[in-house]
């Protein structure tokens, strides 16, 4: 019987697969994706600034970077995130990652910028240092730029936050390891955002390599909308506008207890993710 910890790294990784394939399918013709992936289909050319919680070995995101530096989008902006110690690690991946680039396009531009940050919970040096690269200090010809988008992968703890009322949208791969003891984190997610999956139809031209990458959204002949993944969840997410007006409770178990929505002390939840898995079990 597997342990604890082999299930916990066999979750990771296959939340973290399901990312990439995300944004690698959303490169594709042959494949619909609702909602659309707005960092790689964007309705302008307007540069994106991506921050990754709790980045690990960057494995979700430099093969972001990577595929973005590749479509010519070398403007972005990528900040990848974790425990200190971890940052030292993800520095030895972005170094190994820039090698491999450089060595396998010798004519093409540099790689987009990836900035590293310790960025433990509840730290708020973290935070600070955060504010201060979105607001242009990590470039001496770079302008201070809004934070478009939230990516994580198998990371339940609390809830992002963000003290603008510019909400960054918010993409989560999850794959359920112990219900009982995440419930209460989309309980509380939902209070603070609005969420659904994403849904994937495809076209009737795959090449072979599609086949193989894509063996979690069978059947292919299929011909329907079915949601993105069927070994775990994608959600897209968005701060509800009027949760702007409410006070973050400054303890994290208040905050997983719904505490601080409606600017109510009484503890509250939402359903969403529950509906959502109810009818998941039931098509």
């Amino acid at each position: 019987m597997p342990s604890k910890l082999t299930r916990t790294v066999e979750c990771t990784r296959e939340a973290a697969e399901l990312l990439i394939r995300y944004f690698q399918l959303s490169e594709s013709s042959d494949w619909q994706l609702d909602p659309p992936c707005s960092i790689i289909r964007r309705k302008d050319e307007d540069d994106v600034t991506i921050i990754e919680l709790g980045s690990g070995t960057g494995y979700v995101g430099l093969s972001l970077a990577e595929q973005l530096s590749r479509l010519g989008k070398r403007s972005d902006l990528i900040i990848l995130t974790d425990l200190p110690d971890v940052c030292v690690l993800l520095e030895e991946s972005l170094h190994h990652e820039k090698h491999r680039w450089m060595t396998s396009h010798p004519m093409c531009a540099d790689f987009l910028p990836v900035k590293i940050l310790p960025l433990p919970w509840g730290d708020v040096t973290g935070v600070d240092q955060l504010s201060d690269l979105l607001g242009g200090e990590w470039n001496a010809m770079s302008k201070p730029r809004p934070l478009t988008h939230i990516i994580c992968s198998d990371l339940l703890t609390s809830p992002p936050s963000s003290d603008s009322e510019h909400s960054p949208e918010v993409i989560i791969s999850y794959k359920i390891r112990s219900l009982s003891k995440e419930t209460a984190f989309w309980s509380a997610f939902g209070l603070w955002f609005a969420f659904s999956p994403v849904s994937v139809r495809h076209g009737t031209s795959r090449t072979s390599q599609e086949r193989f990458d894509c063996t979690a959204l069978e059947p292919l002949e299929a011909q329907g909308w079915h949601v993105f993944g069927s070994e775990g969840f994608l959600f897209l997410g968005v701060r509800r506008p009027q949760s702007f007006k409410w006070n973050v409770p400054e303890s994290d178990s208040d905050l997983l207890a719904g505490i601080g929505a409606q600017n109510s002390d009484v503890p509250q939840s939402d359903d969403t993710f529950e509906t959502l898995l109810m009818m998941q079990m039931e098509a």
